[in-house]
């Protein structure tokens, strides 16, 4: 196994059917939408994108990472198991630069709270488990790699592929 703290990390878009599942677990507070919101297609691209970038710049170590529409899954390496900074500045990051891209796109007022941007698009908190061995490692793996299909979900498209595996390369 490789150096340093190896853990399978969750984090989902808010309002999502996992989202609600964490929000019915306590007590809720303000708007939960009837419908849960899908990232697809060129929005999911551009998603991807700006995670790979996030992540590259930070220089976060990734061995698999898959988007699912409404949520992601990502094996990382850190050097200690304090997590938090680093989760909060990839999912905080991309929520802006997701934000920014589409409020340029769309021709929206460039005014606005940028807390509120971070907020709009992932949820709270995250998910990780920390893995252990080489089995469970090899485990992971595979099961973040076939969760597009586990979910009855499409293939990632050529450019989004690219980006992952562009991600991965570079962190050699």
């Amino acid at each position: 196994m490789m150096e340093g703290v190896i853990s399978h990390i969750v984090f989902t878009v808010k309002n999502s059917r996992y989202d609600l599942q964490r929000i019915k677990r306590k007590k809720t507070v303000g708007f939960v939408a009837k419908t849960f919101p899908i990232i697809e297609n060129e929005d999911e691209e551009k998603l991807i994108k700006i995670l790979c970038e996030v992540a590259f710049e930070s220089g976060l170590k990734i061995e698999a990472f898959n988007f699912c529409g409404d949520h992601v899954h990502a094996i990382i390496i850190t050097d200690n198991t304090d997590i938090s900074k680093i989760m909060g500045y990839w999912k905080g990051k991309s929520a802006y630069l997701y934000h920014h891209h589409n409020r340029a796109f769309n021709n929206e007022s460039q005014s606005g709270n940028h807390k509120n941007v971070i907020q709009n698009l992932w949820a709270k908190g995250y998910y990780q488990k920390i893995i252990t061995s080489a089995p469970e490692f090899e485990k992971a793996i595979s099961y973040v790699n076939n969760n597009r299909r586990k979910h009855g979900l499409a293939p990632l498209s050529d450019c989004s592929t690219r980006n992952i595996t562009s991600l991965k390369n570079k962190k050699e």
